[in-house]
């Protein structure tokens, strides 16, 4: 199960005030707005102060901690924390699962975001107002574990697929800022 190959799974939490805290630099809050399946949406990323961080420190994102929407129309959409979000915090709408040290954490999170594990959690769904998973509903998933080797070889090759993938969003992000900074002085 989940529960015996994480170090941590749970939703994190949304600070007092709503958005009437949220500050133009500072700590991220990560909401369900920014998780995707496969990648990390840095549109409308909140950020919130240190005040505010320091009430949220049971819910603290690490680097390679996979996020799960846990609640509405974005359910179970999953991916992996992108390093330069860092340091962040989740809000209630999104859960962090951490894997132990000898799980890959991609195997982990390339498990989760399949559409036959999304089925089966949705198959908890209970018939509420709103569509919700709870940290016992996905501590419960069954997750097979190959051996040790396995792993080890299907996390290298991984890794370095999704360093690839992640340079290559970085670069993009990078391109369309300078692209939006040249634009108007073209124009004028």
């Amino acid at each position: 199960k989940l529960v015996e190959i994480t170090n941590k799974s749970g939703s994190g939490a949304t600070p007092r005030g709503g958005s009437q805290v949220y500050v133009d630099e500072g700590i991220s809050l990560i909401r369900s707005q920014n998780v995707y399946d496969y990648q990390f949406s840095w549109d409308g990323l909140a950020r919130i102060t240190e005040e505010t961080a320091e009430q949220l420190r049971n819910v603290v994102v690490e680097q390679n901690d996979i996020l799960v929407n846990i609640t509405g129309d974005s359910i179970l959409r999953t991916c992996v924390v992108e390093p330069a979000v860092l340091p962040a915090r989740v809000s209630q709408h999104v859960a962090i699962i951490r894997a132990i040290p000898k799980i890959p954490y991609r195997y982990l999170h390339l498990y989760l975001v399949q559409p036959q594990m999304k089925s089966f959690l949705l198959g908890f769904d209970t018939g509420g107002t709103r569509k919700a998973v709870t940290k016992g509903q996905l501590e419960s998933v069954p997750i097979p574990v190959p051996s040790e080797a396995i792993l080890f070889h299907f996390g290298k090759i991984a890794d370095l697929l999704f360093e690839r993938i992640n340079a290559n969003l970085a670069e993009s992000r990078a391109l369309s800022s300078t692209r939006d900074a040249l634009l108007p002085k073209l124009l004028s």
